[in-house]
This record gives structure tokens, sequence and C-alpha cells, in this order.
């Protein structure tokens, strides 16, 4: 079975926002069966250029729920970044605990943060 992935909001906005990289990321990645997440369509129609677009994207890849499970794993991944002194936004720690409820490898160009997050895998970009 290949990999699932779940785009970051980041990631997707690149795939937007520079066209002439978008065929050149989905060679390298159209085998991947690609997901987002509820949280990341939140991010994304906050935005004011390229909506139309990003609703086409979207409409086309799978959606990933911030459900129990997730809520569970988001809180105890809250309290373990807080014990270390390393908090992360809500949004970013809602994200990674769906990325890990569902088994996905996350696609992210914000490694920075995200690489905090023990068991959480990222895609290597």
């Amino acid at each position: 079975m290949d990999e699932e992935v779940c785009l970051d909001s980041d990631f997707i906005i690149e795939l937007v926002n520079k066209k002439e990289k978008l065929n050149e990321l989905f060679d390298k990645y159209y085998h991947l069966d690609t997901h987002t997440t509820t949280i990341n369509i939140f991010e994304l129609l906050q935005r004011i250029e390229n909506v139309e677009i990003i609703e086409n994207f979207i409409s086309k890849i799978k959606i990933l729920d911030f459900d129990e499970k997730s809520a569970r794993l988001a809180s105890k991944m809250h309290k373990e970044l807080k014990s270390r002194g390393q908090l992360l936004d809500f949004r970013d720690l809602f994200i990674a605990s769906i990325s890990i409820s569902n088994n996905c490898t996350l696609a992210t160009l914000n490694k920075k943060h995200f690489s905090r997050i023990k068991g959480l895998k990222l895609l290597k970009i």
C-alpha cells in the first residue's frame, strides 16, 4: 500500500502560489494517498486570494476530521510540550494529532515546529 500523506496548509499554499512547481511536486508525490484536515481547510479558507483554486484543490482530496481520538492525543501532546516549555499553536497540535491518528505522514514546510512532536512522521521534501 502506498504511503498516506496529510498536506499542511503551507504546503497547499505553496502548490497554489508556485504553479510552475506544482507539476514537479505532483510528479514526486502523486503515488501517495493524499489528505488534508478540517483545521487546514479552516486556515486555507481564511485567504483572500486564490480561494477558488483552493476550493477546487481540496475538493479532490480526502478531508480528515478532528475527532475524539485526535482531541485526546492533542491534549496529551499539549501537556508533554508544555512540560518541556515548547508550546505550539493549538491548530498545529490539532493537525499533528489528526495526522498521527490517521497514520499519515505530514507534508509541511514548518518542520521546526512540527519536529517537536513525538510520533509525528514528516515527509522529506
